[in-house]
């Protein structure tokens, strides 16, 4: 064999094992892509379901215990009737509720959410702004 032929070969070899190179960063490209998704995707129903838990333990909390939904009431309509006790407990109370609604708005922003589930807690926060103790704690 001649130095042509081995020359040749040579180039061949290295042209073959840049194309098997280049499909192989395709593949773990396309891979990582894929488990970027995957991930994605567990983050944002991790997020989701603390998010619902934290909810329900809320709400939970207005119906089973009526001594409380009382003052939630009370608080929601007429927060002026309040001892100074139950004043601190609202503004805590509330507090917790708003804080609640950034967290899942800015989860949203940074997409550790799915994109349609801000638009329902922005309409659960308005429902709350609409009742006047609400209102005016808020301003």
């Amino acid at each position: 064999m001649d130095l042509t032929a081995l020359t040749a070969y040579s180039t061949l070899a290295s042209a073959i094992g840049q194309g098997v190179a280049a499909v192989a960063v395709v593949i773990s490209l396309t891979y990582l892509a894929l488990q970027l998704r995957h991930n994605t995707r567990a983050v944002q129903a991790q997020t989701f379901i603390a998010i619902l838990a934290n909810n329900i333990s809320v709400a939970s909390a207005i119906f089973l215990h009526p001594e409380f939904a009382e003052f939630v009431s009370t608080g929601a309509s007429n927060p002026s009737s309040q001892s100074p006790r139950d004043a601190l407990r609202w503004d805590v109370f509330l507090r917790t509720m708003f804080r609640q609604f950034d967290n899942v708005y800015h989860q949203s922003l940074a997409g550790a959410l799915e994109t349609d589930v801000w638009p329902g807690y922005e309409q659960i926060m308005i429902t709350w702004l609409r009742y006047p103790g609400c209102f005016r704690w808020f301003e």
